[in-house]
């Protein structure tokens, strides 16, 4: 194995580690949302074969490892974006989760952890302009015609209704694992508590968790601990 990939790999360790552990800090009766990046995948410049790209061993490795160090007096649900990369963390997640003898159950493919609403395919020549946390900036500030791509408030609230929704039939202290692709990750960590991206960009299997209390969000984020108001739109609710 290459030096370089070696460091990725410690590096990845030591996060999910602490974002595993930190698992434990939650109330022990409590359903946990985790909204997760995908791991492992080859760089590309090409966004057109974007879609097409798997996980790399290294990937499928840390994803195993990643549900073996879950805990498992908690059952969990896995939800995974449509790309064969995100199903396949999923599965690798699954398969170290149960070889710990955990109770797991890998839902299926979830719209909304790919799908952002976008209705024209001008979208993908703005966001190579852009990229990253620019790209989100302007998507928030509404720089990016309706006709391109749906409001991100307006994204945001419809993945809560299927996501933080689908936590009320889930089994109890259930964790519900979602995996994505970092663009959605970090859009909706924005568009749910107002945290914006920065340019460290999120790492694979990085991402958040959090429990809804009444009216407000403990939220492990990365690997650190926030409280966060609930936004208004699902105070409402």
């Amino acid at each position: 194995m290459k030096q370089s990939t070696i460091n990725e790999k410690t590096n990845w360790i030591a996060k999910y580690n602490n974002f595993i552990k930190n698992l434990r800090e939650f109330p022990a009766n409590s359903k946990i949302i985790m909204v997760l990046r995908h791991s492992h995948r080859e760089k590309t410049n090409d966004w057109s074969k974007f879609a097409d790209i798997k996980l790399t061993e290294l990937g499928h490795e840390t994803a195993i490892n990643f549900g073996k160090q879950l805990p498992n007096d908690r059952p969990i649900r896995i939800y995974h974006s449509f790309i064969e990369r995100c199903k396949e963390t999923a599965e690798d997640i699954l398969k170290g989760f149960k070889s710990i003898s955990g109770n797991g159950e890998l839902i299926g493919p979830l719209n909304e952890l790919f799908d952002i609403g976008v209705k024209s395919k001008a979208f993908l020549k703005e966001f190579v302009k852009y990229q990253n946390e620019k790209f989100i900036f302007r998507w928030a500030a509404g720089l990016f015609s309706p006709k391109l791509i749906a409001p991100l408030q307006e994204y945001s609230q419809k993945a809560a209704n299927v996501i933080w929704k689908g936590l009320e039939l889930a089994p109890n202290r259930c964790i519900d694992i979602h995996v994505t692709h970092d663009l959605m990750l970090l859009s909706l960590r924005f568009g749910w508590f107002g945290l914006p991206p920065t340019e460290e960009w999120v790492d694979f299997l990085s991402g958040f968790a959090f429990t809804i209390r009444g009216s407000k969000i403990r939220l492990l984020d990365i690997e650190n601990f926030k409280i966060i108001e609930t936004p208004y739109w699902w105070k409402s609710q």
